[in-house]
């Protein structure tokens, strides 16, 4: 969704069209997202958060657009939360076209002048790197039973980024699982999550979105382990606890630790509380209680 709106152009009401939902629930949708790339760079003024969020995504108008930066320009609080803000979503910008923020280096002060008061530049940025159609690389449980990655905070960033931008690509353009979804029917989106690492499994993050295509519930996830293991296999699960989880089935793990995957979900899916991302290493079809990564499905 936010590529689509950064670097597309697309508004709301034309992405509602496209989703057959309301352009106020794309906003909120939009913001969401937002929220989740500056969750660590503190509170900016409550009443300003929605419209500098719109002003970052690119849907304000001359005037109100101005309103924004004359605020950014006398608040600090708000003026951080949006630079680390637009920095994460800087890889999305087409050349030119990111949003100012005063005080940011390279953006709208000469070089070498002073920043205004309270105002900290973000001391990380998204990964910049070109973002890819999502392909499905599911394969059912039955058939089968590196390199060091940038820190923890940055690569989550740069997951949320690509990850809910190629989940909103692949939704736009309709595709499928060719053979188990209908292509020809659009893919409402009902929530997304974010995958957290578990317990001591180390960094990495990612991303699940579930939508229903009809009356058929999907999930896409995109993800990245920044310590993939060689000689296990990656299993993706509904999950309760080790005891009381469900098989969607194996993934796969390419050489960086990125996971890519779609799979149909059965109809009780929301009666389980998370989609967990785990490590096997035998045929059991039981979990096996090293979870990875997980995302909560509800709350």
């Amino acid at each position: 969704m936010l590529q689509l709106l950064i670097r597309h152009g697309r508004s709301y009401e034309s992405l509602a069209q496209t989703f057959q939902t309301s352009p106020a629930r794309v906003r909120e949708r939009a913001h969401e997202a937002i929220d989740e790339l500056g969750a660590r760079a503190g509170d900016p003024d409550v009443d300003w958060r929605a419209r500098v969020s719109d002003y970052a995504l690119g849907q304000l108008a001359e005037a109100e657009t101005e309103t924004v930066r004359e605020h950014l320009d006398r608040s600090g609080s708000t003026r951080a939360w949006a630079s680390v803000v637009i920095g994460a979503l800087d890889p999305l910008y087409l050349p030119d076209a990111r949003p100012a923020v005063p005080g940011d280096a390279g953006v709208d002060a000469p070089e070498g002048s002073p920043r205004p008061h309270g105002h900290e530049s973000p001391s990380w940025r998204a990964a910049e790197r070109p973002l890819t159609p999502l392909r499905p690389v599911i394969r059912p449980a039955e058939e089968v039973r590196g390199r060091r990655g940038p820190p923890w905070l940055a690569l989550l960033l740069a997951l949320l980024v690509a990850a809910i931008a190629l989940a909103a690509l692949l939704i736009a353009r309709a595709g499928g699982v060719p053979g188990r979804m209908g292509e020809d029917e659009p893919l409402r989106v009902e929530r997304q999550a974010v995958m957290r690492p578990v317990g001591d499994a180390g960094p990495g993050g990612g991303i699940a979105v579930v939508g229903r295509r009809g009356s058929r519930p999907q999930l896409l996830l995109q993800a990245r382990l920044v310590r993939p293991t060689r000689g296990v296999s990656h299993e993706l699960w509904l999950y309760r606890t080790p005891r009381d989880a469900r098989s969607l089935g194996l993934v796969r793990v390419d050489s960086r630790g990125n996971v890519r995957a779609a799979a149909a979900l059965p109809a009780d899916f929301a009666s389980y509380r998370a989609i967990d991302l785990s490590r096997e290493r035998d045929r059991d079809p039981r979990h096996s209680g090293r979870s990875l990564l997980r995302a909560r499905l509800l709350g």
